[in-house]
């Protein structure tokens, strides 16, 4: 079987700036891709112990980019190496890389799968482009012309763990009161929006089980700030760190309400039907937030470092008390995340892939 001898590289990053969503789509992605075809995986990463700690086990083969090799100039260090491996088929789900970046890769590689979150509208040269971000417009694709390009566009293709999500799929129920309130502010927390959340929270004295889940590339400064609240964080509070997508989803699941940013865990409380409150940590996850809160889906406050704790506090205590903002929320977060976006991305791989259909 021509599959048999198939070479994927995943090209990913992670890190305390980058955080963790682009590693945990490129995992889930892998792993649906192994249900469906037999390939021999690379993946090419920078010099961050998560990525080779998330991969090891599901690649067959890790390759760290040296540090003199940044942005654009990485292909310089890449392609030599795609042409020895013999790969055919690339995924790319990194930032900041020019246009002029992967019209070289499309050029040299077979195929190449692209994967975005952000709300930059660009076409882009590639067999697949994904991006599964809110604040897209599939208009803007459908007029693309420049390049023989397709493009996945919007929340449908979110790329949540595909075997979590059938397990899961439609067990939410809007419990009457709140008895679990579930907070998190992504892989990396870079501006400690936790320790601030805590604060309020504390302040609050809620007899609400507390569940609080750090990622796994929180910097040491705000983890600092952490280890001070710890011993705070008695009898209703749990801490939760670097945990398994399983664990994560059943923390979500049996959640009442979220405290959240808008990184990919956004996308998992949506596609669970949390009612969310939102504290982003820029303005990407601003706009994110802003489009759910258009659509009836989150309350979002806006950017963490400019919100008064005040403010934090009084609209947790809305939530708590209005069961049918509640249920407002949940429906219509539900309408747009269905859970099955990855493998609508896996089965379009798996036919490009065998068909031989070339740019």
């Amino acid at each position: 079987m021509v599959e048999k001898k198939l070479k994927i590289c995943f090209r990913v990053e992670a890190g305390n700036i980058t955080g963790t969503g682009h590693l945990m789509e490129i995992v889930t992605l892998i792993k649906s891709l192994r249900k469906r075809i037999k390939f021999f995986a690379i993946a090419i990463v920078n010099d961050y112990a998560l990525c080779t700690e998330k991969l090891q086990s599901i690649v067959d083969k890790i390759e760290i980019v040296p540090d003199e090799f940044r942005g654009d100039a990485e292909l310089d260090y890449m392609i030599p190496l795609l042409r020895k491996e013999g790969v055919t088929v690339f995924v790319a789900d990194i930032l900041n890389r020019t246009t002029l970046y992967y019209d070289r890769l499309n050029k040299e590689i077979d195929k190449t799968f692209l994967i975005f979150d952000n709300d930059d509208h660009r076409e882009i040269p590639a067999t697949v482009v994904v991006n599964f971000s809110i604040t897209q417009s599939p208009d803007f694709y459908e007029k693309a012309s420049s390049f023989n390009t397709e493009y996945l566009i919007g929340p449908k293709y979110a790329l949540l763990d595909e075997d979590l999500c059938c397990k899961w799929s439609g067990v939410f129920k809007l419990r009457g009161e709140v008895k679990k309130i579930f907070v998190n502010q992504g892989g990396s927390d870079p501006f400690g929006m936790t320790a601030k959340i805590l604060t309020v929270l504390l302040k609050l004295k809620l007899k609400q089980e507390i569940i609080i889940v750090i990622g796994g590339a929180i910097t040491t400064n705000h983890m600092n700030e952490l280890e001070v609240l710890k011993p705070l964080l008695k009898g209703n509070y749990k801490l939760y760190e670097n945990i398994t997508q399983q664990m994560m989803y059943e923390l979500i699941s049996e959640s009442d309400i979220a405290l959240t940013a808008a990184g990919n865990t956004l996308y998992e409380l949506a596609f669970f039907g949390i009612p969310s409150i939102v504290i982003g940590h820029h303005g990407k996850h601003d706009r994110i937030a802003s489009k759910f809160h258009e659509q009836g889906a989150v309350v979002n406050l806006g950017i963490g470092t400019r919100i008064d704790e005040n403010e934090i506090s009084q609209t947790i205590k809305l939530l708590l008390c209005d069961k049918g903002k509640r249920r407002e929320l949940s429906i219509y977060a539900r309408q747009i995340v269905d859970g099955y976006g990855t493998g609508r991305l896996a089965d379009m791989m798996k036919t490009r892939i065998r068909t031989g259909c070339t740019n």
